[in-house]
């Protein structure tokens, strides 16, 4: 019942198993499969009807106004992986300044379409976050995605069924303003000969080449304001044709922990700590912030301040 009248919904679950006829691939991707929804009135008016279809709209994107969707790419298409509530941007602790200045370089780029359009530049950019694994680049790209309100889109350029036309069908889908995330970019490159520039078939993607990667990055294909966000623990192992401006206009190396960033975290967890951030900190030297941040939940879940209140004394002891 709803607004005094009764309705009657069916719903129909699209293909099924049998229908997909043993295909492996698609048997993967069985939990995107279509479905249908059919809604009955009994009565004349429609009115209760447009009254209820407006009142699923409203709800839906009030509730989608505070949060982020990440999307996945199946065969031609985008599908909706997960709706989460992002983290906020300070909660990600990188090196002083860091987060800022790409806040502040993704929020120029944002205001400045019409300059881009009078100048003849395609609208769009690409940025690069390198480095140790556990040093925060997937955090940063979660927390950019809930400061700037955009959406994630993800891909594999690894997937055995990736190829150059999928690739540049996928990326054209991509709405105005959202991540494109190319985690592990250099998982599709695994040499720098050059005739791979040529047109060769790179081997670890089996379909997807270098040129057709590049072509579509910086073609007419890309969404106007599109951002692409490539990740990689092995930037060496990229082919400097990727690397170009305009393909990746900026790039931030990712460390291990510094010392002010490891006493942040620290006092993140514990707030009202003395002097066991310092010395936290320099047993932690060298560590990344993954391994630092589990350190500090080993430390909260059995209340191990003792060790810390250890660790100072042997310090003040070498000292």
């Amino acid at each position: 019942m709803y607004g005094g009248t009764l309705l009657w919904l069916s719903r129909g679950d699209g293909s099924t198993p049998a229908e997909i006829g043993g295909n492996k691939n698609q048997a993967n991707n069985f939990r995107f499969r279509e479905e249908s929804y059919h809604l009955r009135i009994f009565g004349r008016s429609q009115d209760v009807l447009r009254q209820l279809l407006n009142e699923v709209i409203d709800r839906a994107v009030s509730f989608q106004a505070k949060k982020i969707s990440a999307f996945v790419g199946v065969w031609s298409n985008w599908r909706r992986l997960r709706t989460f509530t992002p983290r906020k941007i300070e909660s990600v602790i990188l090196p002083d300044g860091v987060a800022e200045t790409i806040v502040l370089k993704l929020r120029a780029f944002l205001a400045d379409k019409s300059w881009y359009q009078e100048m003849g530049i395609p609208y769009h950019m690409g940025m690069l976050f390198h480095g140790t694994p556990g040093s925060g680049k997937t955090s940063i790209i979660g927390a950019l995605a809930g400061e700037l309100k955009m959406n994630l889109y993800i891909l594999s350029l690894a997937s055995e069924e990736m190829n150059d036309e999928r690739f540049a069908c996928l990326l054209s889908e991509i709405p105005p303003n959202s991540f494109m995330v190319l985690e592990d970019v250099d998982a599709a490159f695994v040499t720098h000969d050059r005739s791979i520039i040529e047109g060769d078939k790179v081997p670890a993607t089996k379909g997807l080449t270098l040129t057709g990667i590049l072509n579509s990055l910086d073609g007419f294909m890309a969404s106007e304001g599109s951002i692409v966000l490539m990740t990689t623990n092995h930037r060496d192992r990229l082919d400097p044709a990727l690397l170009r401006p305009g393909r990746v206009d900026f790039e931030e190396e990712f460390r291990t922990a510094t010392q002010s960033q490891l006493r942040r975290l620290y006092h993140r967890f514990f707030p009202n700590s003395n002097g066991d951030a310092e010395i936290w900190a320099m047993t932690m030297e060298g560590k990344t912030m993954a391994e630092a941040q589990q350190d500090l939940l080993l430390i909260k879940q059995q209340g191990k301040t003792s060790e810390h209140r250890h660790a100072r004394e042997l310090v003040q002891q070498e000292n």
